[in-house]
């Protein structure tokens, strides 16, 4: 039995029981803030199973993938442990309990896989003799059902809440397999007993006083890893040798050039050194795989920090396994096997097919830009393994620690791994504090540089102001009630000319900063009182909240006055049309370079739009050229723009596309553009594509590893840039004397012209240097056997230095050479000592040190080449002149 019939097996076996059958969810939990992926096959079900919400299917099964940070360290010394595992599981909410759920898991795991019975045990939570009965009946002898404690056989979400005990089918490896320990039993922790599927019977509430009440709704949650029960199935002796994953590990091994002998428990150490270093690649290539094929990017946070490391991890452990072999590794490999994992995994995860590029791309370019940092960081935290060692210290400095990881980007995880390697240790609490001290200082540094925002009202204050109804969805003007007026972060009653102030009113048009698009500026206006709102944001402290930052003009603001408030309608517009380009941007960008593309930021205002999103290649100007075309052609289409409300429910189901971590409501605001964009979206809009005019992509940049950043304008803003474009290329017409249709080919003839001129000025100059080297070696003064050679040439450059002083160097037998020139504010040395004297001690960097001196200048270099600057060109030809008096001093220094 193969991957894809055990999956189908376990599905059809309780299909035909009543369940229905699910598809298995992101390993990015959609609507669970509390975890960082999801772990276990009831992480979608968790409303149903704690009775937060009603379930109309009272019986699921699905396939679920798991990701576990828990099990990283695990991976590589157990022979089941992995990170990324599909888990097969069946639930009931309120519909059967123990008695079926018992069932079924034992005729699944004798009838239909036909595990011999005689290998396998069952555990019980020790006070749950319902479940141990209902083994007995099954016919499970009392020698083979052990009871366990809580820490191994019961469930709970936390101190407090639904819970309940578990059972556990245990497959019995042979006592071959075991720890070798009289106590070697089911719960052990050793590799003999394997955990094969785990019952949980959520029957209880544990109170705050932790007393347990049964539940009205009892529930079952189950789970079977189906890598584990595949490498029992295929009689494997590790996980790692199952058809799952034999075939990344072997593609790994081919690529690195090294064996395959993966066994920890036969061979010789170094054969189970390397096993461990394989398995650690394998498992955290296909880990990475399915994370970035689910929208994880590498990071130095969150989830995309835990990618990062899993790929640093295994990058090291290659590193380390290759040099135990004399060999190095210096340029990136996981990636190839990426292909691997797609290739094995098509049949159910076909997105991992249609992504494979994507997904290589990122893993190479995090593997380039890690072995940067290993190299780097290897070279100091090696240094400093060995300064500690010396000083009899079990600890590496914390302040090392912490520069290893916020300079050179080594992350601490690693640093830990290699200093337990050399049988030390970092103290991670003061490490941490550290990071936290760093995080507090940006923080202040960020505000410190930051644009003046709202002060913040009092919260008790503000808690007794309403919240902003806000109209400008329909409207760009309406009548406002002053609800409350802020300066210099204290609530007044009243302001007067030049005062700025915060303003909150009853409602308002005026859009408020929010989902990267500024706030609307505009004017309050009553009889000759006028205010100018320069800015529109919400509060920070209440939702609801709106305030309008704004100068009082002219006349007198009080309490509760009414006023005509007018939003920049230009302004408005302005911004509306950027909005709607960038959602248009985001769908071409898809169609174009991949559905991987996920909105990572964005701005949006009057005068530019900003796009940013995750992409491993600079986007080339071929293809910027098409992406400019394609949005310029929706936009003569005139396609009309929906906007409506629906459930986030229901618009994920039809596909529209939601901000990357974003949290929203239960209701959301949807804008449509007609067939070929849906997205999740606050912001303000045009009726029509048309109303946008003319696209025009200002430039792509990188702003971080793996994100890139287009720059745009639209609309008014980029017929004035394209207006500026023309007119320009006009005037450089006229200068040239050319039309503007033939300036290109001017400039070219020009620029050719200028190559050719420039080549003969530089053989010229050539020849005039052959000339001089042949007139500096005539002159060239002896001291001691020792020929020196000093001059000084006005405007050479450093290029044309350089290789005069190698010229010189290998006419000389045994010399001394030191060339000057002054370009522009600043001179320019080199020196060139030859072979022989190096052999008595002279050394050109110490001779071009004394040298620069006198032009107030340093520098150095090697014992044969050395160059140096200086700031005093006046004094350049006195340094020069020098030159014999020093060598002189360093050939008696040298006797």
């Amino acid at each position: 039995m193969n991957a894809d019939e055990l999956r189908k097996s376990f599905l059809d076996f309780f299909a035909e029981r009543g369940h229905r059958i699910v598809a298995g969810s992101s390993l990015i939990p959609e609507d669970d803030p509390s975890l960082l992926f999801t772990g276990a096959g009831m992480n979608q079900f968790k409303h149903f199973l704690l009775g937060s919400k009603k379930s109309d299917i009272p019986r699921v099964a699905n396939c679920q993938k798991c990701f576990r940070t828990t099990d990283i360290e695990n991976v590589g010394y157990t022979v089941r442990h992995l990170t990324f595992l599909e888990m097969l599981g069946n639930f009931s909410f309120g519909d059967y309990f123990k008695n079926d759920a018992i069932a079924w898991a034992w005729e699944f795991v004798t009838s239909v896989l036909r595990l011999p019975q005689e290998k396998l045990r069952v555990s019980v939570f020790r006070d749950d003799n319902e479940a141990y009965l209902i083994w007995k009946k099954i016919g499970i002898p009392e020698t083979k059902i052990v009871r366990l404690g809580e820490k191994d056989n019961f469930w709970s979400m936390g101190p407090t809440g639904p819970c309940g005990p578990c059972s556990e089918i245990i497959f019995d490896r042979g006592e071959e397999k075991g720890c070798g320990q009289k106590s070697c039993g089911p719960g052990c922790g050793c590799d003999r007993f394997l955990e094969l599927w785990n019952l949980v019977f959520t029957q209880f509430n544990r109170t705050s006083n932790g007393n347990l009440t049964p539940l009205p709704q009892k529930n079952i949650d189950t789970g079977m890893g189906l890598e584990r029960a595949l490498f029992l199935l295929e009689g494997s002796e590790v996980i790692f040798e199952c058809s799952l994953l034999k075939p990344i590990l072997n593609s790994i091994a081919e690529t690195l050039k090294i064996g395959t002998k993966a066994q920890r428990h036969k061979g010789t150490k170094k054969d189970k050194t390397e096993g461990a270093a394989l398995w650690i690649m394998a498992d955290h290539l296909r880990a990475a795989t399915f994370l970035i094929g689910d929208g994880v990017s590498p990071a130095n946070d969150g989830r995309g920090y835990v990618l990062r490391r899993l790929l640093r991890r295994a990058v090291r452990q290659a590193h380390l396994l290759l040099g135990q072999k004399k060999l190095s590794l210096d340029k990136p490999f996981l990636y190839t096997s990426a292909v691997i994992v797609a290739n094995l995994m098509k049949s159910v995860y076909p997105e991992l097919t249609s992504r494979r590029e994507y997904i290589t791309q990122v893993i190479f370019s995090e593997e380039e830009r890690f072995l940067r940092t290993l190299e780097q960081g290897m070279e100091i935290l090696l240094k400093v393994i060995d300064e500690s060692k010396k000083g009899k210290k079990n600890e590496i400095p914390v302040e090392m620690a912490f520069k290893m990881h916020d300079t050179y980007g080594f992350p601490i995880d690693l640093t830990e791994e290699i200093a337990r390697e050399n049988s030390l240790t970092i103290n991670r609490d003061k490490f941490n504090e550290q990071v936290r001290k760093q995080q507090e200082r940006a923080r202040l540094d960020r505000e410190s540089k930051a644009a003046p925002t709202f002060e913040i009202i009092e919260k008790e204050k503000l808690n007794k102001i309403k919240s902003t109804e806000f109209l400008g969805y329909k409207t760009l003007e309406c009548r406002v009630k002053v609800l409350a007026i802020v300066r210099e972060g204290k609530l007044i009653s009243s302001a007067l000319k030049g005062d700025k102030v915060e303003i909150i009113l009853d409602k308002t048009p005026f859009y408020p900063e929010s989902g990267g698009q500024v706030g609307d500026v505009g004017i309050l206006c009553r009889g000759e009182t006028k205010i100018e709102v320069i800015d529109t944001r919400e509060s920070g402290e209440k939702d609801g909240i709106i305030i309008h930052q704004g100068i009082v003009v002219q006349g007198k603001i009080g309490l509760q006055e009414q006023f005509n408030a007018l939003v920049n309608e230009e302004a408005r517009q302005a911004a509306a049309c950027n909005h709607t380009a960038t959602h248009l941007l985001q769908n071409v960008l898809r169609q174009t370079l991949g559905e991987h593309i996920t909105q990572l930021g964005s701005f949006v205002s009057p005068e530019r739009l900003r796009f940013d999103f995750n992409h491993f290649k600079k986007i080339d100007e071929r293809q910027l050229n098409y992406i400019e075309k394609i949005i310029n052609k929706k936009i003569r289409e005139n396609k009309k723009i929906a906007v409506n409300y629906t459930t986030f429910k229901d618009a994920k189901a039809e596909g529209a596309i939601a901000l990357f971590e974003e949290k929203y409501e239960e209701s959301v605001r949807v804008v449509k553009i007609g067939d070929y964009s849906y997205e999740l979206c606050g912001g303000t809009h045009v009726k029509a594509t048309g109303e946008i005019g003319i696209f025009h992509i200002v430039g792509e940049s990188s702003i971080a590893a793996g994100t890139r950043r287009i720059e745009a304008v639209s609309g008014k803003a980029a017929w004035q840039m394209l207006r500026d474009e023309s007119q320009l290329l006009r005037e450089v017409g006229q200068i040239l004397k050319s039309p503007s249709t033939e300036v290109r080919d001017k400039v070219e003839s020009l620029l050719k012209q200028i190559r050719a001129l420039e080549k003969e000025i530089n053989l010229s100059r050539k020849k005039e240097m052959r000339k001089e080297v042949e007139k500096l070696l005539k002159e060239a003064k002896i001291v001691n056997d020792i020929k020196i050679i000093s001059s000084q040439f006005k405007e050479a450059t450093s290029e044309e230095l350089r290789s005069m002083v190698d010229v010189l160097g290998k006419k000389v037998n045994k010399g001394v050479i030191v060339l000057g020139s002054d370009v522009g504010e600043k001179a320019f040395l080199v020196a060139r000592v030859t072979e022989n004297l190096i052999k008595e001690g002279f050394h050109a960097g110490n001779i071009i040190k004394e040298v620069a001196g006198i032009v107030g200048g340093s520098g150095g270099g090697r014992p044969d080449y050395a160059q140096a600057g200086g700031k005093n060109t006046a004094r350049l030809s006195d340094a020069l002149l020098k030159v014999p008096q020093i060598v002189v001093s360093h050939a008696k220094r040298n006797d």
